[in-house]
This record gives C-alpha cells, sequence and structure tokens, in this order.
C-alpha cells in the first residue's frame, strides 16, 4: 500500500483542511457508485469475494495523482 503524506497533498491543495473536504466528498460519490454497482449486478458479496481499495483510499490516490478535477467556490 502507497503512503500518502501531507507534503503530497499540499502540492495540490492549498492545506490538509481542503484536501480532507475534497477527498471526502470524492469517497462519498465513490461508494455510491460502487453499492450502484453491486445492487445492479446482483453479486453475492461473500467476505474476500472481492478486493477492492477502500474509498477514502482510492479517494486520496486520485487526489495526489490530480485525476479529480474541483474548483474552489470561495475563491
Amino acid at each position: 500500500m502507497r503512503l500518502i503524506s501531507i507534503d503530497d497533498t499540499d502540492k495540490v491543495c492549498r492545506n490538509g483542511y481542503e484536501a480532507v473536504l475534497i477527498a471526502a466528498q470524492y469517497a462519498r460519490k465513490l461508494n455510491s457508485i460502487r453499492l450502484n454497482k453491486e445492487r445492479n449486478e446482483e453479486i453475492d458479496m461473500e467476505e474476500g469475494s472481492k478486493q477492492y481499495l477502500r474509498v477514502t483510499s482510492q479517494a486520496l490516490y486520485d487526489l495526489v495523482d490530480r485525476k479529480l478535477k474541483f474548483e474552489r467556490s470561495w475563491e
């Protein structure tokens, strides 16, 4: 598992608070998409049947890798 430091998030966001807000909002979206997909496919989700990153980890990775597009409404 890859470690993300404060320095990594500071390159993308102004501060840690902003990084947490953006990553949390995106994690909620990822979780919603994942749950809808599982419901639609009617998959028997037994423990360990699929390997997923946690949505919070995926959100932070995407943020640091600059895969997220966001705009600051408070500028």
